[in-house]
């Protein structure tokens, strides 16, 4: 050891790796990590008011004007030719099954 260490610190050879082990150590945040924590704290607030009866509305509206929006491009797709007629029926009856799903009426408990 020098002699600046031993007069001024102390002799303590672990001195400084315990100083380094104990402090906190924080790397700043990049770019793609402050998108992901803000993307997962928009989830995260949406799951909170998922029950909320006008975001579920919302959420059916949005539901029908994709599913009608894919019909249409489905329809256009196989009158084009670009899609077949069986693998067009397919997925237009599995949008249509998402348009009853979030058009049909809450159910009334009969008691």
């Amino acid at each position: 050891m020098n002699t600046y260490f031993d007069q001024n610190e102390g002799f303590n050879s672990n001195k400084r790796i315990f100083e380094a082990y104990y402090q906190e150590a924080r790397k700043p945040a990049g770019k793609l990590q402050r998108a992901l924590d803000a993307l997962l704290s928009s989830l995260s607030s949406l799951a909170k008011t998922e029950t909320r009866a006008k975001v579920i509305r919302l959420a059916k509206a949005c539901g029908v004007a994709v599913s009608l929006i894919g019909f249409v491009g489905v329809i256009g797709a196989m009158e084009r030719g670009t899609l077949g007629l069986g693998s067009g029926l397919l997925i237009g009856a599995l949008l249509i099954g998402a348009e009853y799903l979030c058009l049909r009426g809450r159910r009334q408990d009969r008691g």
